[in-house]
């Protein structure tokens, strides 16, 4: 079974289904400018067990992780979480980690 066939059978502790685009890299469709020190910091900063990127709203973090990955940087596999408001609740935020 597939990751996106299991995470459609998956629900939170509130009994609601996993959304699985919440789990999918974004694919970004447009030109942008690769910016090769923002690359070196996360080179850097995946060399730890885990690295968290966080900044406000529109910042470009999705449109940079997304480019990172497609340059080949990532140095293994990836896991991509994208958070709502609603899931800051303990069992919401861990179903997905563990999915």
């Amino acid at each position: 079974m597939s990751a996106e066939t299991a995470a459609a059978y998956a629900v939170t502790p509130g009994n609601r289904p996993l959304l699985t685009a919440k789990l999918q890299v974004t694919d970004i469709r447009c030109r942008l400018t690769v910016r090769q020190r923002l690359f070196d910091r996360l080179d850097e900063a995946t060399r730890g067990p885990l690295t968290v990127i966080r900044a406000p709203a529109g910042a470009g973090k999705s449109a940079l992780v997304s480019l990172w990955i497609d340059a080949g940087h990532a140095p293994g596999k990836v896991v991509w979480i994208s958070l709502d408001a609603g899931d800051d609740q303990p069992g919401v935020f861990w179903t997905y980690v563990l999915e």
